[in-house]
């Protein structure tokens, strides 16, 4: 993680400072939160733990301690395996979580669960001690590249995402929540709900660099800003008699922020490949089918034809049920 820091500071010092200010780019509030950052430690030792533990177990040495950590693990996995992180119980311990400041050790006061409110109280300043230390710095680094890029080029994503999208990012600041793991496969996730909050893992490896830019967009198009593509396609299908199509949606929305990304940093004269193609998103699941329809939608990017008529015709173009 050191070494993409490295790297987009790099660029950052040989272009020249972007002439907008900050009140015309999104704005974004970071946090490395406690309390939010034990949670989704212990849920990812639910839902992936079954992979085996996480390399940052071995700054548990005390036995004691360990024993601790393990007793709120099994908590989590009894309790939490098969949940997912938009449940409903999962997005209201979040949110109950998040009315903490950043730095508070404790759930007193919280309203949670009272199972949950112990095993979270008894793990707590063990995680302080051992593994929290290890969470927070990366935490911070990957705060660090994001708002680093943003600076650079925020602005130029903000009206580019919005020209396409149909829909402006809210004036309110964004909160992105960044934790180390977040127990979700995908890894990053937003709930638009309010108020709408960003989970942000920092310890993969491929958000680094110039991704943290992409992902940190990604999310930032789910807190409605994608509204507007959603709502039409919705439309467009139901005036054909078919249901919604999340997939559609979602790969257009993807498209979208990388490929702006990309055109950003080509302007600026950097090489950067969007991260569903690094990934090989399109040619994965229900996105196999939307991906081929990504050529129209590209028509309307580039003002070839209009957003309503890009819309129709992709949903035209999808395969039968």
């Amino acid at each position: 993680m050191r070494r993409a820091l490295a790297f987009v500071l790099a660029i950052l010092f040989c272009l020249p400072a972007s002439a907008t200010g900050p009140g015309e780019r999104v704005q974004f509030a970071f946090h490395s939160h406690f309390l939010l950052n034990l949670h989704h430690f212990l849920f990812d030792n639910a839902t992936l733990g079954k992979f085996g533990p996480r390399a940052e177990w071995q700054a548990v040495t005390d036995p004691f301690e360990r024993a601790g950590l393990e007793q709120a693990a099994a908590y989590y996995r009894n309790t939490y395996a098969r949940s997912d992180v938009f449940d409903p119980d999962m997005d209201r311990v979040k949110l109950a979580l998040s009315r903490a400041p950043d730095a508070q050790r404790s759930v007193a006061g919280l309203a949670l669960p009272p199972a949950l409110a112990g095993a979270l109280e008894r793990a707590a300043p063990l995680y302080a001690r051992t593994i929290w230390p290890i969470h927070d710095s990366a935490n911070r680094r990957w705060i660090r590249q994001a708002r680093a890029l943003d600076a650079v080029f925020g602005q130029q994503l903000k009206t580019g995402i919005e020209g396409h999208l149909h829909r402006t990012f809210p004036a309110s600041p964004a909160r992105v929540d960044v934790v180390f793991h977040t127990g979700e496969h995908s890894g990053a996730y937003t709930s638009d709900d309010d108020p709408m909050q960003t989970i942000m893992p920092s310890a993969r490896t491929d958000y680094q660099g110039l991704a943290a830019l992409e992902m940190l967009y990604h999310e930032g198009a789910h807190m409605r800003v994608n509204g507007a593509v959603i709502d039409a396609i919705n439309a467009s299908l139901a005036a054909a008699g078919r249901a919604p199509n999340r997939a559609l949606w979602h790969a257009v929305h993807c498209y979208t922020v990388g490929e702006t990304v990309k055109s950003v940093l080509k302007a600026r004269g950097v090489d950067y490949t969007p991260y569903a193609d690094q990934a090989g998103i399109y040619q994965r699941g229900s996105f196999k089918t939307s991906a081929p329809l990504l050529a129209i939608w590209r028509r309307h990017m580039t003002r070839e034809i209009s957003f309503q008529d890009a819309i129709d015709g992709m949903t035209a173009a999808l395969p039968p049920p």
